[in-house]
């Protein structure tokens, strides 16, 4: 965890000790995006800390905007505090960019960290040129395995 990070979570901690906040209020106080401060809201969440109080500026359609106190056990807070004090001191280690999945036995492809996303589909059918590449560039050279 970087220490701005870590003192945006402890700055965000006091403030929700103090009074409940919107996510809006929590954009303005930690100057970022609500993306950003949906991430942190997450974080406490998922930690314990913070709960949904309520919500507010409702309609009989729509239930308002959700606003976030602090839990009232301080030991709690002060436990989650601690770690991610500790977590701040701890060094990083860097995630492999290069992972290998295996295709057939004894043999396997690569796919970089930041691909992930992409489906990977594997066939046993042999390579094709997509049909305008070969008619503007001709047929594909045969591909051995």
């Amino acid at each position: 965890m970087t220490e701005q990070r870590t003192a945006n979570l402890k700055s965000l901690v006091a403030e929700l000790a103090a009074r409940e906040m919107q996510a809006d209020d929590i954009c303005a106080h930690l100057k970022m995006s609500p993306s950003g401060a949906r991430k942190y809201i997450a974080d406490l969440r998922a930690a314990g800390v913070a709960v949904l109080a309520r919500y507010a500026d409702g309609t009989a359609t729509y239930l308002g905007k959700a606003r976030y106190r602090l839990v009232s056990d301080p030991l709690l807070v002060s436990e989650f505090l601690g770690q991610i004090e500790q977590d701040k001191h701890q060094p990083r280690i860097p995630a492999s960019p290069v992972r290998a999945l295996p295709v057939l036995p004894g043999r396997s492809f690569h796919i970089m960290a930041d691909d992930t996303h992409f489906a990977v589909r594997i066939n046993r059918q042999s390579v094709m040129r997509d049909p305008l590449v070969a008619a503007l560039f001709g047929p594909a050279d045969e591909v051995r395995p």
